[in-house]
């Protein structure tokens, strides 16, 4: 009985969620219709995305959300804020908030022949643009698993050792055997929090079976929001 309840009631908010709401409004959707796209959002996230139990199945689910025009116009949003390492971020300096662009930098300055560095998520193509711009002897490759961000990013980012590719975490592998004999470093700033929960062993077993590839990782936490000891897992930001 249950079954049946929630199947009518998960079409019924997905289509109007999706076709009257997009995951991304650049001039905002207004007061109400901001109250109305939060309550949607959580109910097809509890009775839909969050009960399914296969992982492909839910990826999809949040490609209705996260792909297309939405993905598009976030990594267009992205790219209208420039990298600022002056920024203050709550109490903490940029490079306290974010220790990740500091490691990266000391890995490439001091690196003795030319790496592949791999964007895990890289949206806009702002910060692996960064690294391209300012290391020009390696090669620097943003991945997304949306083609519509992979085409923004490709076409507002161009240089010789740049380039992005239509990848996912759970097929990392497929792509990391291209630069099997290969020094790799491979990051996530911020987008690991975005991978279906049973992508991330096969995610890690890539980098582990590549042999030599490094990894850094960099995700966000609210520390107001639980008991950092006490978290066995993740829990959704909003």
């Amino acid at each position: 009985m249950q079954v049946l309840f929630i199947k009518p009631v998960a079409a019924i908010l997905r289509r109007v969620l999706f076709r009257h709401y997009k995951w991304f409004t650049p001039n905002g959707r207004g007061e109400i219709n901001e109250l109305l796209y939060s309550i949607l959002f959580y109910l097809w996230a509890k009775v839909e995305y969050l009960r399914e139990k296969d992982p492909d199945k839910r990826e999809h689910l949040k490609a209705l959300a996260m792909a297309g025009d939405s993905g598009r116009e976030w990594a267009r949003h992205y790219d209208a804020v420039p990298l600022n390492f002056n920024i203050k971020v709550d109490d903490l300096s940029f490079e306290e908030a974010v220790p990740i662009f500091g490691e990266i930098e000391d890995i490439l300055k001091s690196a003795q022949s030319r790496i592949i560095v791999v964007q895990v998520g890289s949206s806009s193509g702002s910060e692996i643009a960064y690294f391209a711009g300012k290391y020009p002897h390696h090669t620097c490759i943003g991945t997304d698993i949306y083609q519509e961000v992979v085409d923004y990013s490709s076409q507002s980012h161009q240089a010789k050792n740049l380039s992005f590719r239509k990848i996912s975490a759970k097929d990392m592998w497929k792509f990391l055997s291209e630069f099997i004999d290969k020094e790799v470093l491979v990051f996530s700033d911020g987008s690991l929090q975005y991978v279906q929960p049973e992508h991330l062993s096969p995610f890690f077993a890539s980098i582990y079976r590549h042999g030599s590839a490094k990894v850094l990782l960099c995700e966000p936490v609210d520390e107001h929001r639980c008991i950092m000891e006490d978290l066995a897992g993740s829990t959704m930001a909003w």
